[in-house]
């Protein structure tokens, strides 16, 4: 009866000791900083801006031209 409880209390440490490094692994898990990953997102905004800067750059050229053409 003896050796029986003391089966039972060494297991029960032991499934106590897994559940603590169970614990501390997930408590170190949650204090990771994870970086923000790049979607793309900012390269589809950098040629947006491109796309415009062209667009105002050809505007100005004819507006530059017609001013050409009045003087």
């Amino acid at each position: 009866m003896h050796a029986h409880g003391d089966d039972m209390r060494a297991e029960t440490a032991l499934i106590r000791s897994v559940v603590d490094r169970a614990k501390r692994m997930i408590e170190g898990l949650a204090s990771l900083q994870v970086p923000q990953l790049d979607t793309g997102a900012g390269e589809e905004k950098a040629a947006e801006a491109r796309s415009k800067e062209t667009e105002g750059e050809r505007e100005r050229l004819e507006w530059t031209g017609l001013d050409g053409e009045f003087d």
